[in-house]
């Protein structure tokens, strides 16, 4: 499903820019070997971290538009184990612990000041837990039956592939994999995860927003259903 963007607004130059360079520098380090990334991701998010929300995921209306789009793909059922990859300051963990029934929840970060501050913004929910972790050095114990990896990719580089062979590991028998990222490179990044021996495509949505086009990807184990 395609939303065709605003006829008056135009993409944001610089925010594409910075994503390019993003690309190069990280793809770079995972280039280094794994060691090396781990660290440069480390530092970088520590560093990006110094202040509250600096990508305005809780302020900027896109972002607002981004998960409640992501949302709207994710089933409206009852789920027993959930991971999110990547939970910056808990704003998605907040608003899908919210809307949906989760036995068991687990963020985690590569940055310890956002996962402090994502346990601040969800202590109300008994059944959420945050932890600082490099999921490609030291991935949570699953099954999990649903897995966020949201805004992550462009960080990875190559080991874009080790992420996908992690998450079909840890995902369970009928679970689900909820993948964001930029469009139209999301198409490249997602087949990775489409092509794993255990995962298929069951949905997608391109949103053509003008700031920055995205895609919602949702993939199942097995070749299984939403």
């Amino acid at each position: 499903m395609t939303s065709p963007p605003p006829t008056h607004q135009r993409p944001h130059t610089l925010r594409q820019l910075g994503d390019a360079a993003t690309r190069l520098a990280f793809g770079a380090f995972a280039a280094a070997g794994a060691t090396a990334q781990s660290l440069a991701l480390r530092a970088f998010f520590e560093w990006k971290y110094l202040r509250p929300d600096p990508w305005r995921y809780e302020s900027a209306e896109y972002e607002e538009h981004k998960r409640e789009g992501t949302l709207a793909l994710v089933p409206a059922r009852r789920f027993r184990r959930v991971l999110e990859i990547g939970c910056s300051e808990g704003m998605f963990s907040a608003r899908l612990l919210a809307a949906r029934q989760v036995a068991e929840f687990v963020g985690v970060d590569v940055a310890a000041r956002a996962v402090a501050r994502a346990r601040r913004r969800c202590a109300r929910y008994a059944a959420a837990r945050f932890e600082r972790t490099d999921v490609l050095q030291a991935p949570p114990a699953g099954p999990f039956d649903l897995i966020f990896a949201a805004e992550i990719l462009y960080y990875l580089g190559r080991s874009t592939a080790r992420l996908a062979d992690v998450v079909s590991t840890i995902l369970a028998a009928n679970g689900l994999v909820v993948l964001v990222h930029p469009w139209p490179e999301a198409e490249r990044l997602h087949e990775r995860f489409a092509t794993g021996a255990r995962l298929s495509r069951v949905d997608q949505r391109v949103d053509l927003h003008p700031l920055r086009p995205f895609c919602v990807t949702i993939l199942a184990a097995g070749g299984g259903s939403t």
